[in-house]
């Protein structure tokens, strides 16, 4: 399971041309591969790729990959080359608690699927190309701790769901399309828009 999904994300990523790729697709055990942590049961727990050169889309290999990584808590990739949309099977991350996609070439909508992550604390997709509104159902992410969703082409109208989001404690929604005439650049801001 977990050694064919991470051998599927360094060949769908030119893994090749990794930064570091440290005992990537060797025999070793894949605890002892770059950037990955693995639980007592060998289950992968974290991915952290963070600028490494990654470059290809986040489907890695369609759906099937997303599907055996149901431990994960942490995915970082920021800082690569990675294009496209992310994907509705990133809904098979149950687990995840941190999701960091900062600093890549990312477009479209953010799907609906992402929002169903109710365990995310962190959430990360700050400076791409993403696109369309911000769904309501952000008030799904109870947990959310830290959101950055600056430098995109985000627009309509923010989402008046801050007393959902009791954990929050920094968002930033900045350098987007949105109409709101004042974007709040604090969390309190976020609160007051539902006044």
């Amino acid at each position: 399971g977990s050694r064919e999904i991470l051998t599927d994300i360094y060949y769908h990523t030119s893994g090749n041309k990794w930064a570091n790729k440290f005992n990537w697709l060797s025999e070793n055990r894949i605890g002892l591969w770059f950037g990955i942590t693995v639980d007592i049961g060998g289950h992968v727990q974290s991915i952290t790729l963070n600028d490494n050169q990654l470059d290809g889309t986040l489907d890695f290999s369609p759906s099937k990959s997303f599907r055996y990584l149901h431990a994960l808590k942490e995915l970082r990739l920021m800082s690569n080359s990675l294009i496209g949309s992310i994907p509705t099977s990133i809904s098979y991350l149950v687990s995840l608690e941190e999701l960091n996609l900062s600093w890549n070439l990312l477009s479209g909508n953010i799907p609906e699927e992402l929002f169903g992550l109710t365990n995310l604390k962190i959430l990360k997709m700050d400076h791409n190309g993403l696109t369309g509104t911000l769904s309501p159902s952000l008030k799904n992410l109870k947990n959310l701790v830290y959101m950055n969703l600056c430098s995109n082409k985000l627009e309509g109208k923010i989402p008046r769901v801050a007393t959902f989001l009791t954990s929050l404690n920094y968002i930033n929604f900045g350098d987007n399309l949105f109409d709101e005439s004042t974007v709040p650049s604090t969390v309190e801001e976020f609160r007051s828009l539902e006044h």
